[in-house]
């Protein structure tokens, strides 16, 4: 009886064969995997995209952002002058 415990539930030596068979080749058929795989993969290579896009975006976005701060202090310190001629 203790080769009842061997999760296939047969005691003959052959068909515990065939069930560890079976089962190899359910595992081998089975895609679950292989989508969770495909999954990671493509988020991976999304997200280093994004990041290899901030990298290219980043300087230009910088010098903009400093153009703009110039801007408003140019006309900030004109309205504390009064002097809007210029503007």
């Amino acid at each position: 009886m203790a080769a009842l415990g061997n999760g296939c539930g047969l005691p003959n030596e052959k068909y515990q064969r065939e069930c560890v068979m079976k089962k190899l080749e359910q595992f081998h058929e089975d895609e679950d995997g292989a989508v969770t795989v495909d999954w990671v993969v493509l988020t991976a290579s999304i997200i280093g995209l994004s990041l290899a896009c901030i990298g290219v975006f980043a300087n230009g976005t910088g010098n903009a952002g400093q153009a703009v701060d110039s801007g408003l202090t140019y006309v900030s310190s004109n309205m504390v002058n009064g002097d809007f001629h210029d503007w």
